[in-house]
């Protein structure tokens, strides 16, 4: 003791500054040390738990994004769809605008051809009564007298359809069978009455009523063509003198 305060150290002096250091210390530790320490920890706990929203944040943007790719992918697949579908009903629709524009385009074509073969009908029916009335005419020069004007007719008339009295010679030459269809051609429109009378006499030939369609062919001449499935009966003026001809050029090979 007498060692330390020869140089000048007081021991109580010293211990009252330990004790104050120590209660300083203490109070400095309750004060500001723990408060720091939990403001820190709190501090640490806000810091992590915004990393942690941070990274929920990304994650939830990364999701969003996700979505949103999906979304948009749906979105194109769903327009490719649609532009398809409408290209597909446009296609569709092309189609049947073309389709009622030939239809249509048909139809016309048919028609004129109808309208031109019934105006065709119609002159052929006109010349008919001229040649009727020639012919008349013609043989009244011939003979120098005049002839019934009903026979002539008649006569004209036979040349023309084939019938005579009420009948139609060449169906003489049908043969009978299960024809269901027939094909009559004349050189001019038949009148009626003798598309009735050849209708009647083909019942009557073949034992059953078949379904019957007229022609007009002009180069005919006169007299008609019957045309049963294969079978062929030509009782025209053109094939009469087509037969003639041929019977003459045999006979002058022959000669």
């Amino acid at each position: 003791m007498d060692t330390l305060g020869t140089l000048g150290i007081i021991p109580s002096y010293i211990l009252a500054q330990i004790v104050n250091f120590l209660i300083l210390f203490a109070a400095l530790t309750a004060l500001l040390w723990k408060p720091a320490m939990k403001r820190l920890a709190a501090r640490r706990a806000l810091l992590e738990q915004m990393q942690q929203q941070a990274q929920e944040t990304t994650a939830a943007h990364a999701r969003a994004e996700e979505e949103h790719a999906q979304l948009l992918a749906a979105a194109r697949d769903e327009a490719r769809q649609v532009i398809a579908t409408a290209s597909q009903e446009a296609q569709k629709i092309r189609e049947e605008i073309v389709e009622r524009a030939n239809e249509e385009a048909r139809r016309l074509l048919e028609q004129s051809r109808t309208d031109a073969q019934r105006e065709k009908e119609r002159i052929l029916s006109r010349t008919r009564d001229e040649i009727t009335a020639l012919a008349i005419a013609a043989t009244n020069r011939l003979i120098g007298e005049s002839l019934d004007e009903q026979r002539q007719r008649q006569l004209v008339a036979a040349f023309f359809s084939g019938i005579q009295e009420e009948r139609v010679p060449i169906l003489e030459m049908v043969q009978p069978g299960e024809a269901a269809d027939v094909e009559i051609t004349s050189a001019v429109p038949l009148t009626e009455a003798e598309q009735a009378t050849l209708r009647a006499d083909l019942t009557r030939r073949l034992g059953h009523e078949p379904t019957v369609t007229f022609k007009v062919n002009p180069a005919l001449l006169g007299g008609v063509v019957l045309r049963l499935g294969n079978q062929v009966v030509d009782g025209s003026m053109a094939g009469q003198l087509e037969q003639l001809r041929r019977a003459v050029s045999g006979g002058v090979v022959c000669a």
